[in-house]
């Protein structure tokens, strides 16, 4: 009996451990936090709602609201035309046996979320490391292990709003041709608030799912 109860202990533990590091990894910020950070990224990327890559086009035409920090006027291109942003790095390293990589990126998926008169909408940054090992010579993708979450940042959800991350869940995998290793986090999104009228409103905004990928030769988007 002694030993289930110590077993059980240690799987509360586990859990609360797991929560807590979570809640502690999940944070807000501004807009123009975000969108100024990613400016300076290298392997900045913007796609649009149907996941088509557009960042040319984005960076193109909100030159001159960067340029004069008018950042509310991005801010409203995005929302009309950007399903995610996104950005990735590499590492490789090479041996006898082939080529292990690591990825570490976020990818940002917008959210939104609206009942009667309680409105929300941002985007939801999952930063995350993902490791995988290829074989130099014909490209193909060997192994994947699951990917370590970083940090969860919600990116200009109205201020009234507490937003908090309810659930995380990972995986990886290597696509059919073997060419790919995908590296995911489906996250589920929490948010509470009072309105002005004095109503609470506690709710499940769904899940996003943030996905990197590599590939032998590097990233893949």
């Amino acid at each position: 009996m002694k030993k289930m109860k110590y077993f059980f202990s240690c799987i509360f533990f586990v859990l609360l451990m797991s929560f807590n590091i979570f809640a502690s990894s999940s944070k807000t910020t501004t807009f123009s936090e975000f969108i100024s950070s990613c400016y300076t990224e290298e392997n900045f990327r913007a796609y649009d709602k149907k996941g088509v890559d557009i960042t040319t086009k984005f960076l193109t035409e909100t030159a001159s609201f960067y340029n004069t920090k008018n950042f509310d006027a991005i801010e409203e291109y995005a929302e009309r035309n950007v399903g995610r942003f996104a950005c990735v790095d590499i590492k490789e390293i090479f041996t006898r046996a082939g080529k292990s990589v690591t990825i570490n990126g976020w990818d940002a998926p917008f959210i939104s979320y609206e009942e009667g008169i309680a409105h929300a909408a941002g985007y939801v940054k999952v930063d995350m490391t993902g490791k995988y090992t290829c074989d130099i010579m014909t490209g193909e993708v060997l192994s994947t292990s699951d990917p370590t979450i970083n940090f969860i940042e919600y990116v200009e959800f109205n201020p009234r709003w507490k937003m908090t991350t309810k659930r995380v869940s990972t995986r990886s995998y290597i696509n059919g041709s073997g060419m790919y290793a995908n590296f995911e986090a489906s996250v589920m999104v929490h948010g509470e608030t009072t309105l002005e009228a004095g109503a609470e409103v506690s709710a499940d905004f769904g899940t996003v799912k943030a996905t990197i990928r590599g590939t032998a030769d590097g990233i893949e988007y």
